[in-house]
């Protein structure tokens, strides 16, 4: 979903709805490829650095929470600490990957 906090409109507009939306169709491939691997916002930031694919760290972490809020991603209680030393986040994993793992977890001897 795209935020028009500066209030674009026009081409401009056009560019930045299509630009956001190929932003979450990316990250949503990328956990789609690994399924069982989460990520903070940061860590998917630069992933997506890694990839060639650029991105603003306020679209990734908007990106993970659309997402999450379509019912794609679920927001674990785990933290990771970021490697350059910030604040603790929270991990985003496939939403069934959540659901599986708990049935794992319960049906374990």
């Amino acid at each position: 979903m795209y935020y028009n906090t500066l209030n674009f409109s026009g081409k401009r507009l056009d560019e930045n709805v299509n630009k956001c939306s190929s932003l979450q169709t990316t990250i949503k491939n990328i956990f789609e490829a690994d399924r069982w691997r989460g990520f903070t916002r940061d860590e998917m930031y630069f992933y997506l650095q890694e990839i060639g694919r650029s991105a603003v760290l306020s679209s990734v972490g908007r990106a993970l929470t659309d997402l999450k809020n379509e019912g794609y991603l679920h927001r674990s209680k785990e933290l990771r600490r970021h490697k350059l030393g910030h604040a603790e986040q929270s991990v985003y994993y496939v939403q069934r990957v959540e659901l599986e793992k708990k049935h794992l977890e319960k049906d374990s001897f």
